[in-house]
């Protein structure tokens, strides 16, 4: 049972990802200097990210939308993790 749910959710996750390859998001345009304004206040700002999670590529599609320079970190794995 635990195996199907995993499978039905990686499933699901993936189609969620498909679909916001196809339905990519605008960005905003701002001048330069306004753009720049918003990175330094943005540098900081560290996303820890799970790939398939339809919460995070709702994060993602905003920051996108957005033309936020915002770092995303892999929360399952990589060197951030503990």
């Amino acid at each position: 049972m635990k195996i199907l749910l995993k499978a039905l959710r990686q499933g699901l996750g993936r189609v969620v990802i498909f679909i916001d390859w196809i339905f990519s998001p605008r960005r905003v345009k701002r001048n330069e200097s306004y753009q720049t304004e918003i990175n330094e206040q943005t540098q900081f700002i560290k996303l820890y990210q799970f790939y398939a999670c339809p919460f995070c590529v709702k994060a993602r599609r905003a920051i996108k939308r957005l033309s936020l320079k915002i770092e995303e970190r892999d929360a399952q794995e990589g060197k951030y993790r503990e």
